[in-house]
């Protein structure tokens, strides 16, 4: 699988991570649901939330902040539930007959969602989709209520037991703050970028190319700071073709029209040995072979992070190993387009928004040499 040529337009922003603060309503790109009930801790699930502990994809995505008690439930004294009383609902505008109304649940956090992300596409204007709905969940964080279920690192199928409480509270609540501010201690990179990855052969279609991007983090500093804990955050956002088809779909690749994974090269590790462990990696996951090369303890998901077409991990360890991993790469997986040998489809190009952010537990400022890297242009009034 080669690499294609980088010809993606990259952005370095920094931004604070303050813990996050508020219960809310939880929300995933297309079926909102809310998070706030009477009866559960504070900041924790609420009782109007949609979860995914049973099926195969992975959602809600984040959740949102509420003020209000959207999503509570009022419990009469005969025990009948009232989820549509104006006490636990949000006020919003109307339809044709009321120019106000209320909402509560989904309804609820579907608008702090939009919220958000017009507020993203208002600063950053020149984002794509793609971009801002990876940033909403990229800036996410769990509460105390919601990190306090996630298995310590004693407990066995450490892993296993983090996914399923992904499905139950995504990757916790984004706020304003966290999204759109910036501080020199934290610093994200986002790249927006696009390739036909599949290729056609005489008879089948065969994936092609890859996409390899260079980190820009400082390597002398990382390197002075040795043993000091750091944390990598990657999340992958791109949108899928679904299948047309309405015959029910038989296996993972049936429904999406292709898959994208990313990964990232290993201290010790060149740049062949990256290429072709990617490669095994992408071959084996269609034959639904999972490769022992593919497994890294440093990541807080692994593998389980590559449900449905947002995805999201954390890397964790010492800054003078994340020094030496210096290159992330983009690569396809098949879908219908593929296993169906769809030869009108080898020349869509894929869309696709990685974003990367690097924290510090010690005070380093890693903001102003990748800044004079990459020579950011300073805005001057006149």
């Amino acid at each position: 699988m080669p690499t294609a040529p980088n010809s993606s337009r990259s952005s370095q922003r920094a931004r604070t991570c303050p813990s996050a603060h508020s219960s809310g309503c939880r929300s995933r790109p297309y079926r909102s649901s809310s998070a706030c009930s009477t009866s559960s801790p504070p900041r924790s699930l609420r009782a109007a939330a949609r979860k995914t502990r049973r099926w195969w994809p992975t959602s809600p995505s984040c959740a949102f902040p509420c003020s209000t008690n959207c999503g509570n439930l009022l419990a009469s004294s005969w025990g009948e539930l009232d989820s549509r009383h104006q006490a636990v609902e949000v006020l919003t505008t109307g339809g044709a007959f009321s120019l106000l109304t209320t909402a509560n649940a989904t309804s609820a956090a579907t608008s702090q969602a939009a919220r958000l992300g017009a507020l993203v596409l208002s600063r950053y204007p020149s984002l794509t989709p793609e971009a801002v709905r990876g940033l909403l969940v990229h800036a996410a964080e769990w509460t105390l209520a919601m990190a306090a279920h996630f298995p310590t690192p004693r407990e066995g199928s450490l892993k296993s037991k983090r996914y399923a409480l992904l499905k139950r509270y995504g990757w916790g609540a984004p706020t304003e703050a966290r999204v759109l501010a910036s501080a020199a201690g934290d610093v994200t990179m986002i790249v927006e970028d696009e390739f036909r990855p599949f290729a056609r052969s005489k008879s089948s279609i065969s994936m092609r190319a890859m996409r390899l991007h260079t980190l820009p983090w400082p390597s002398d500093l990382l390197q002075d700071l040795e043993n000091a804990p750091v944390r990598m955050r990657v999340t992958l956002s791109y949108f899928i073709e679904p299948n047309p088809s309405n015959r029910g779909w038989q296996g993972r690749y049936a429904y999406a029209s292709h898959g994208l994974r990313f990964d990232v090269i290993r201290p010790t590790e060149s740049l062949a040995d990256f290429h072709k462990r990617l490669s095994n990696a992408a071959e084996g996951e269609e034959r639904g072979v999972r490769t022992t090369s593919a497994t890294d303890d440093r990541w807080f998901l692994g593998q389980a992070r590559n449900s449905g077409s947002l995805h999201a991990d954390i890397w964790s360890g010492h800054a003078v190993d994340l020094a030496r991993c210096g290159v992330i790469a983009v690569y396809p997986v098949g879908g219908w387009w593929k296993q169906n040998n769809r030869r009108d489809r080898v020349s869509v190009p894929v869309r696709y928004a990685l974003l990367v952010s690097l924290f510090t537990e010690v005070q380093a400022d890693i903001h102003t040499p990748i800044a004079s890297k990459i020579q950011v242009p300073v805005q001057i009034d006149t």
